[in-house]
């Protein structure tokens, strides 16, 4: 692996959820109860997936984001070092949950996916101000689609040395990918 020293260093802007991820024959009908055959939870969140993404292939990433008072955070903070990626600039924000995912996705692999915002909704303009002194020695600033639209332009304007930045921002969409045997909807 390559020393810190030459390792390009990313700062992830975004979200972070937890996926919680029930596998159903089909999708149900209105008002129906139908009974799954499968469970999971992974972490993710566009923000934390490019995040995981990045430090798995040899850069030293910083995510910037927010989550709720509750378990899922401490979860979601967990699996982001176990990756390799600095969590100290995830803030919590009192009185919120952590953004949720709750996806279902049936035996033909098609998929249904509801997003509770929870914390990511309370990602603000100083959020993204705070950035200034992360981008210092930043090669790049990846962003999504996934917190308010008037923090992203912020942390996009906010941009240290315009020059050696690229902004990426991906839209929000669903999918779910088969990963080792089980159906996952992120990196992790």
């Amino acid at each position: 692996m390559k020393t810190d020293a030459v390792r390009r260093k990313v700062v992830v802007f975004g979200s972070l959820n937890m996926d919680l991820v029930a596998r159903v024959p089909r999708m149900p009908e209105p008002g129906e109860t139908l009974m799954g055959h499968g469970f999971l939870s992974n972490p993710g969140g566009k923000g934390a997936n490019q995040a995981v993404a990045c430090a798995r292939q040899g850069a030293r990433v910083e995510m910037v984001g927010r989550v709720g008072n509750d378990g899922f955070a401490a979860e979601l903070r967990a699996a982001l070092a176990a990756q390799g990626v600095a969590a100290d600039g995830v803030a919590t924000a009192e009185g919120q949950g952590t953004g949720v995912a709750m996806i279902m996705v049936d035996d033909g692999a098609q998929n249904c996916i509801a997003v509770i915002p929870g914390a990511n909704a309370a990602v603000g303009i100083a959020d993204a101000q705070a950035l200034r002194p992360r981008l210092q020695d930043a090669s790049l600033l990846l962003l999504q689609l996934e917190v308010p639209m008037e923090a992203v332009v912020r942390a996009a304007e906010g941009r240290a040395r315009p020059a050696a930045r690229c902004c990426s921002i991906r839209p929000r969409h669903g999918s779910c990918r088969r990963h080792s045997g089980r159906w996952s909807t992120s990196w992790w």
